[in-house]
């Protein structure tokens, strides 16, 4: 459990959330069905907390160091995109492979689990689990009386149909494998013959709305936007002409999260603002159109990216404040033609620098706390300890 907790934060903080959630759920249901647990047990989740932390501490330290009260925007709160119920279950009964459908055979599992599924062991819990999860990701849950909650950080229910998904999963493979070993040793071989088709066939159903529109590519494919020209990159074809020009385009989600609050909040209400606050925010848009500013007017200027850093060429006639369309971090620096520079926080939030006249070439980089390395050597032992003495038990088994 450790490991595969500390995989997941090393990933997408996200679903260690929505795991967090799900894992509750279970150990209160457990607690309720056994009303207490052994000393042991709770020892062995306190030493896998432990462990999935120093497994995954680099992470913590960047958040603590670079976000938490930095001055740094996450991911806006809020639920506002939520599926209904009979969508659901309609893109689930065409057996559709989108963001609002679990598929025909899980969908089934999902009606007819109840008559079926063992009542006598952890089986009915995870069907029940599935139930709940799958009602929870639609409508039904009133979501918008919990924008203003934590619980508002999972933006997208749809999320929780993966944890559906891998219950219906576990629970569909049981009742296969029972079915399987009911039948004559002999009958198992042809069932297997049956089955492997009847998969292939389903996955060729479920993609066929992709395969239809790649058959209709002429509408599809991505045009190169003009300048100035705002437009979210939803799903579309590219090919070697328009590969780059993907990049004009805006995330469907995400596109600035983690900016400075000063170039998040200009002009904004509060609350998850709408596509055209974000886009006609001056601040944000001269970011992310990586515009350069020397005395307040935009510069021309050359610029070269590496791993973890940004080198510039600017050219000034006079001293001058530049400013960089680099976010600032609190681990941001800067040299300046050799010498490092300081840093300071410009008005949209970015990497501004005093520079002398003439050529400069300005590296704007990251570097970490002295504690992030401290971390990596202490993840470092705990994943090489883990293997260690994972492989020690097998041996000894």
């Amino acid at each position: 459990m450790a490991v595969g907790v500390a995989l997941l934060m090393l990933s997408h903080l996200l679903s260690v959330a929505l795991c967090a959630e799900i894992f509750v759920v279970l150990l209160l249901i457990t607690l309720f069905k056994e009303k207490k647990l052994s000393l042991s047990r709770w020892m062995g989740l306190v030493k896998a907390g432990i462990l999935a932390l120093g497994l995954s501490l680099p992470i913590f330290v960047l958040l603590f160091s670079e976000y938490f009260h930095k001055g740094v925007e996450g991911p806006y709160s809020g639920v506002y995109i939520v599926q209904n119920l009979s969508s659901l279950f309609t893109d689930s009964m065409n057996n559709l492979a989108t963001w609002s459908s679990i598929g025909l055979i899980l969908l089934v599992i999902a009606l007819t689990g109840w008559k079926w599924v063992s009542h006598e062991n952890c089986e009915f819990t995870l069907y029940v689990m599935m139930i709940g999860i799958l009602l929870l990701s639609t409508a039904i849950f009133p979501w918008k009386s919990f924008n203003h909650t934590p619980f508002a950080v999972i933006q997208l229910p749809c999320r929780y149909l993966t944890y559906a998904i891998l219950f219906g999963a576990v629970l569909g493979s049981g009742g296969i494998a029972t079915l399987l070993r009911k039948l004559p040793q002999s009958s198992e071989r042809l069932a297997v013959i049956v089955v492997v088709p009847l998969m292939l066939l389903s996955y060729f159903g479920a993609i066929a709305p992709l395969t239809n529109s790649l058959e209709n590519s002429a509408s599809n494919i991505l045009c190169k936007l003009n300048p100035g020209q705002h437009q979210i990159l939803n799903n579309k074809i590219l090919n070697n002409q328009n590969y780059k020009d993907q990049f004009a385009y805006w995330a469907f989600t995400g596109e600035v999260d983690y900016y400075s609050t000063k170039s998040r909040t200009l002009g904004m209400r509060p609350g998850t603002p709408t596509w055209d606050a974000i886009t006609k925010n001056p601040r944000v848009d001269s970011i992310v159109e990586n515009t350069l500013f020397v005395n307040g007017k935009n510069h021309h200027y050359r610029v070269a990216y590496k791993p973890n850093r940004f080198d510039f060429d600017v050219t000034l006639n006079k001293l001058a404040t530049v400013d960089f369309p680099v976010v600032k971090y609190a681990g941001t620096d800067a040299i300046d033609n050799g010498k490092k520079v300081k840093v300071d926080l410009s008005q949209r939030g970015t990497a501004q620098l005093k520079l002398s006249a003439g050529e400069n070439h300005v590296e704007i980089g990251f570097k970490p706390p002295f504690f992030y390395y401290v971390s990596i050597v202490i993840m470092l032992i705990s994943w090489i300890g883990t293997l260690f003495l994972g492989c020690r038990r097998k041996i000894k088994r």
